[in-house]
């Protein structure tokens, strides 16, 4: 049974329709070429957490800890080791966030002192055997000379340190 709306036009009356099933449609897989390549697929790794590390060991003076021995302990349980340089510096790059420094167990501050005031030491005793060596030969000098001249020499030597003294001007 038919409508009619209010124009006067009929419209059957809705309902199902007694159609054949439509059949499914395959989709054509795609032709890939030079101008229409395939999707690319990237897989990355996810980007490892790395840290840098810089830590500068000095005295409570200000003088640097210099070649000591550390050991930087990671976060998963690795280890590093190695020597601080001439200004007691360490930097390095770690994976993860989390470390722990510390200074080698063997480590004795007495022992670095005690180095250095040796290394002191040799240098002075050089100056010392230098400066010995150089009035040895002054003396020697003097030795050869006469009282005569020895006494003019002296008088010289007092007067341009006079001169220099008090005018901080010294004759050629």
């Amino acid at each position: 049974m038919g409508v009619y709306d209010s124009r006067g036009n009929y419209s059957p009356t809705p309902g199902l329709c007694n159609q054949p099933p439509a059949k499914p449609v395959k989709a054509k897989p795609p032709v890939y070429s030079w101008e229409s390549p395939p999707p690319r697929i990237v897989v990355r790794p996810e980007p490892e957490e790395r840290c840098l590390v810089g830590v500068r060991f000095c005295w409570s003076n200000g003088e640097y800890l210099a070649g000591c021995d550390w050991a930087l302990t990671q976060g998963d349980g690795g280890v590093i080791r190695g020597t601080l340089d001439s200004k007691g510096f360490l930097s390095q790059v770690i994976s993860g966030l989390s470390h722990r420094i510390q200074l080698a167990p063997q480590f004795d501050p007495k022992k670095q002192v005690n180095a250095r005031r040796s290394e002191l030491r040799k240098m002075l005793d050089q100056i010392l055997a230098a400066e010995r060596d150089q009035a040895n030969e002054l003396k020697a000098a003097q030795a050869e000379r006469g009282v005569l001249a020895n006494t003019y020499y002296v008088g010289v030597a007092f007067g341009e340190g006079f001169l220099f003294g008090a005018w901080a001007w010294r004759s050629p």
